[in-house]
């Protein structure tokens, strides 16, 4: 598999601004993690766009960026920089 230089770009940028990243292999998201679509506005993760990840019992914001069919990472966002999409 192939992954585009700019899509791994943006993956490695956002793993590299979180002090705590979650990963997660295909296989262990499942549709109930899926929250709300989001936009990050300002901040190290400026312009990215994904979902956020629900947890059970979690105050923490994450986002999900993904590499579609081969890996997954939460990283944690501040409340301040999340935009809701429609």
């Amino acid at each position: 598999m192939t992954v585009p230089d700019k899509e791994m770009d943006m993956f490695i940028a956002a793993v590299n601004s979180s002090s705590a990243p979650r990963y997660y292999l295909p296989q262990e998201i499942t549709p109930e993690m899926y929250g709300r679509k989001i936009r990050i506005i300002g901040g190290p993760l400026d312009g990215y766009e994904g979902n956020l990840i629900t947890a059970r019992g979690s105050k923490i914001k994450r986002i999900l960026v993904e590499l579609p069919n081969l890996f997954a990472v939460g990283v944690e966002v501040n409340p301040e920089y999340i935009e809701l999409i429609r």
